[in-house]
């Protein structure tokens, strides 16, 4: 029958560590009359803090001591906090004869965590991206507050969101932005961040270089010392042959000498910049016919070559070669790097096709050919960028430019392109008032941007190419242009 069994359990509370066990004494009295085996169990505990059922027999109206323990372990241990268990005897012979007595067991709370960022290092003009995550290891859930230090204080930090909540056995990931100042002119500058995650019982730190290039770099400006040198050398020569002949002709103009007639006239023959000089005679009679060739002044030479460097055209006005890679004259520079060997592609289904870096959503296309080819397309640069990000407009996203930049060195077949072949010598923006400016090569409408800024940027941007690429341009979902990806070749 029910309750002829007494059971009580010493200690009634406790607390245990990862790693730790703790012995429950658990006595029993046979109250039924007979012989009898009785079980015990412990229950309403996690499965891997369950000890194997223990077994005693015992004579009618005598008792038993038996030792239960209990052990958490260290890895994987249950989550943090107090949970009521259970320990139960029933009887062998009728299992309806039973008792449970209650425990208090608490799990102490041991945080541990990882923090990774990537990749380790970033070159760039005035930002560059990284991708911060935190592991959880412990048994308690975790909020991690991000921020990041720069010794020098002349970095900005920008976290995505800047509060981690990392579950039991999960992992987090934030996106961060850095951005300072570009210098002037000279090498990059190695910048050395440090990033912080933390909580009260968690402090997690990790460092990465931010590596940034400057607004003209050193082979540049070697490059344009070497042109004025060349061209202050061409000049000091070009000069000094200008003087020589001007000493020269000075000093063939006839003379006479006091008090009487000097010699004859003195004839000069020029031939391009140098002169030969030759006394003139009075036995020869003088030439009635035509002048000979000679005494012809020469064609002008006109300076050609290193000296035109000088007159400050930009190596990226219209005239640079189409397709070039250095795109550093965009500023201020919005791009997000990523690892090309990372990049996939996701069916979602009714959405459609996700392009991912497997850190973030970076484009999403109509069909499986258009995230194909955009895949194959970004296999080719480092970084997705944009120009007009940060415009405000209420429809945002027609005011925004997206191109791709960086050479991953990888040589990858896109397919059939859908691309509008343009002339850079006819590039030009114009003032549309409050529509905003327009690109345009003069036969189409090419872009609209929200501001002189963002339009000076789109212009430098479609100077380095020659043709307007698109992908997914023939969709014909509700929200189109959402499914399109633009770049330049």
């Amino acid at each position: 029958m029910p309750g002829l069994v007494r059971v009580q359990v010493e200690p009634r509370q406790a607390e245990l560590a990862p790693g730790a066990t703790a012995q429950l004494q658990v006595r029993i009295v046979n109250g039924t009359g007979i012989v009898d085996q009785f079980t015990v169990v412990v229950v309403g505990v996690d499965e891997r803090l369950t000890p194997s059922p223990e077994q005693v027999s015992l004579l009618p109206n005598r008792e038993s001591t038996v030792q239960v323990t209990l052990a958490v372990p260290r890895e994987q241990p249950p989550p943090a906090g107090t949970r009521v268990i259970g320990v139960k005897v029933t009887s062998v012979a009728d299992p309806s004869v039973a008792s449970v007595e209650e425990v208090a067991l608490t799990i102490s709370a041991v945080p541990a965590a990882t923090l990774s960022v990537e990749p380790q290092r970033v070159r760039g003009g005035r930002s560059g991206r990284f991708m911060v995550g935190v592991a959880n290891r412990g048994n308690l859930t975790l909020r991690m507050g991000l921020r990041g230090e720069d010794p020098e204080q002349a970095v900005r930090f920008r976290f995505a969101p800047p509060t981690l909540d990392v579950p039991l056995d999960g992992r987090a990931r934030a996106t961060l932005q850095v951005s300072a100042s570009r210098p002037l002119m000279g090498p990059a500058v190695q910048r050395v961040l440090t990033i912080h995650a933390e909580s009260d019982p968690v402090q997690l730190t990790g460092t990465v270089t931010f590596l940034q290039r400057s607004r003209v770099a050193s082979g540049m400006l070697r490059a344009l010392a070497g042109v004025a040198g060349v061209a202050v050398i061409g000049g000091a020569i070009l000069g000094a042959s200008l003087i020589m002949n001007s000493s020269k002709t000075k000093a063939l103009v006839p003379t006479t000498a006091a008090g009487g007639t000097g010699p004859g006239p003195v004839t000069t023959t020029t031939v391009g910049a140098s002169a030969t000089t030759r006394p003139a005679t009075t036995a020869s009679p003088p030439s009635t016919g035509p002048p000979p060739a000679s005494t012809s002044p020469a064609t002008p030479t006109t300076a050609t070559g290193p000296t035109t460097a000088a007159s400050g055209t930009s190596p990226t006005s219209a005239t640079s070669p189409t397709g070039s890679t250095d795109l550093s004259d965009i500023q201020p520079q919005d791009c997000l790097p990523y690892a090309p060997a990372s990049l996939r592609i996701v069916d979602e289904g009714a959405s459609g096709w996700l392009l991912t870096d497997g850190f973030s959503r970076m484009n999403v296309l109509d069909n499986q050919a258009d995230a194909q080819a955009a895949l194959a397309m970004t296999q080719r640069h480092t970084a997705q960028c944009f120009i007009g990000r940060d415009n405000t407009r209420p429809n945002r996203a027609d005011y925004i430019v997206e191109y791709w930049s960086g050479d991953s060195g990888r040589q990858t077949a896109i397919g059939q392109q859908d691309c509008i072949r343009y002339s850079t010598s006819t590039l030009s923006i114009v003032n549309e008032g409050t529509s905003g400016w327009l690109l345009t090569d003069g036969a189409s409408r090419m872009l609209i941007l929200d501001n002189q800024q963002d339009a000076s940027n789109a212009l430098r941007l479609a100077r380095h190419f020659s043709r307007q690429c698109f992908i997914g341009r023939d969709n014909t979902r509700p929200d189109r242009k959402t499914y399109i990806i633009e770049y330049w070749e």
